[in-house]
């Protein structure tokens, strides 16, 4: 019953932070979820992509132990991870280069200039240093959104902003990418490693008559034959 009171006794400002409060979690989790689904399906993409590099050498008993097949392995996803950084890397220089002229003829420009001359004329810009905030059982949290302080608006100035944030962004969301990727592949190959050359005969493959020598495999049949002749 007190709980109950308690809850009416909330005033239309508390219920507003409360709500708020709700909205906040429910969107972080949100956010979280949806990266771990992309990080868990570039994952299982990029360890079957081990998979299907390094299937016909095994196939072809071409590995013979677990240090050649993690030379194998780690070679061909060394070259898969050069040609994953190779376009992010060319896109960050050739915008460097871009920014650098740009300055020469233009003088410096702050990229994240909310007036004149950044990509942030294009959003709004809150004071988030002056924001409202109020206690909440004994926590100061915000209360209000805080006061505008600009609004979106196109400055001729700020076009290298426009062109110079947006590459450097992808850029560095593609590097991002590839170096996941890479340390994906590096897990499926101790993992693999690991199953092949494991000493438990559920997950090792039996080895085939033809890797053996030809001395072992003609001695057995002699050793039967002289079984079968001693009285």
């Amino acid at each position: 019953m007190n709980k109950f009171l308690f809850l009416v006794k909330l005033s239309e400002k508390d219920w507003r932070l409360i709500i708020a409060i709700f909205l906040i979690f429910v969107l972080i989790f949100l956010i979280f979820s949806l990266i771990f689904d992309v990080v868990r399906q570039v994952m299982r993409r990029q360890g079957r992509r081990v998979d299907a590099d390094m299937k016909m050498l095994v196939e072809a008993d071409l590995i013979r132990s677990p240090k050649d097949f993690s030379r194998n392995a780690h070679r061909k996803s060394n070259v898969v991870l050069f040609y994953q950084l190779f376009p992010p890397i060319l896109i960050a220089l050739c915008t460097t280069v871009i920014y650098v002229i740009a300055m020469l003829f233009m003088g410096p420009i702050n990229l994240f200039d909310y007036k004149t001359e950044g990509i942030s004329t294009l959003f709004y810009i809150f004071d988030w240093a002056n924001q409202p905030r109020a206690n909440f059982f004994g926590i100061n949290l915000p209360s209000d959104w805080p006061e505008v302080i600009s609004t979106p608006h196109f400055a001729p100035r700020a076009i290298i902003s426009y062109m110079v944030v947006p590459l450097y962004f992808i850029s560095l969301l593609w590097g991002i990418l590839a170096i996941q990727s890479y340390l994906s592949r590096f897990i499926r190959i101790l993992v693999l490693k690991r199953k092949l050359f494991s000493a438990d005969l559920d997950d090792k493959r039996l080895l085939d008559l033809s890797a053996l020598e030809p001395e072992s495999v003609e001695e057995e049949p002699k050793k039967e034959e002289i079984d079968v002749l001693s009285p």
